[in-house]
């Protein structure tokens, strides 16, 4: 048992020996920062935000422009947070503070405070450890706690009035969906309506016809009352001849039932 209990206790010496090793190798690897290179750098700092805060904003736009086209994603942000943050620091006063700071991986950070008229900013360059390009550029306007508790309040109060803006339109659309029963049972209601006119059109139409039809006997109705003249007399006899020959089949030329027909008179009284 003790035996095993060494084993392990050498184990893990070996593995703790190694990775003190591996870490001393690496921290090797990383040149310190010299009071030269950190002289540089922020020199190279102060420069670049000189030159930033000094060009006009049409200016920094073309910039933007030209490193958009070359996608160099550092510079186009950094840039627009310049244009972002202008109006809430107003006029440069001055640098309050300068450092450059080295990271594990051995890039470099220089950190700026200035002085504006209405708020600090904070500068961050960033560069890489070969000081071959960059790695990070930004502006962020320093506020106090009170505008960041309004600013809080009015990004709560505009969200909550949207939320609430959108539910009482989806709320009123919702009320609307009553109306729609309402249009289609009319819409039906007249669809029927016009289809049993179109129904009742040809019916209405045959009904005058029917009713003139019984007009035809008009001058049988004169004839009766003996106000008939002559021409009419020879109409109804000629429709009473027709009539007969239809029932019988025969043309009156063939009737051997001993009618003869004479010419009336109408008689003097």
């Amino acid at each position: 048992m003790k035996d095993r209990f060494k084993k392990i206790l050498l184990a893990l010496v070996m593995s703790l020996a190694m990775l003190s090793l591996f870490g001393c190798a690496k921290q090797s690897d990383v040149e310190p920062m010299t009071p030269e290179t950190e002289a540089t750098i922020g020199y190279m700092a102060q420069s670049m935000f000189q030159q930033i805060i000094s060009m006009p904003d049409e200016d920094v736009e073309e910039l933007i422009d030209g490193y958009s086209e070359q996608q160099d994603t550092i510079m186009v942000n950094g840039l627009n947070a310049w244009l972002s943050s202008e109006e809430d620091l107003g006029g440069f006063v001055g640098v309050k503070s300068s450092e450059v700071t080295q990271d594990a991986e051995g890039d470099y950070t220089a950190l700026i405070v200035a002085e504006f008229e209405q708020r600090d900013c904070e500068f961050t360059l960033g560069v890489n450890r070969r000081m071959t390009k960059y790695t990070n550029l930004g502006f962020s306007p320093v506020y106090t706690m009170n505008e960041l508790i309004m600013e809080g309040l009015g990004n709560l109060v505009i969200g909550m009035g949207v939320v609430f803006a959108v539910l009482i339109f989806l709320a009123w659309v919702i009320s609307l969906f009553k109306y729609i029963h309402v249009f289609m049972d009319k819409a039906e209601k007249k669809a029927a309506e016009m289809a049993s006119e179109k129904k009742e059109e040809p019916v209405a139409a045959a009904a005058p016809a029917a009713v003139a039809a019984p007009a035809a006997p008009a001058p049988v109705s004169s004839a009766v009352h003996g106000f008939a003249s002559e021409e009419e007399m020879a109409v109804v006899l000629a429709t009473a001849i027709a009539a007969y020959e239809a029932d019988t089949g025969r043309h009156y030329d063939e009737l051997t039932n001993g009618i003869t027909v004479r010419k009336l008179r109408r008689g003097r009284r």
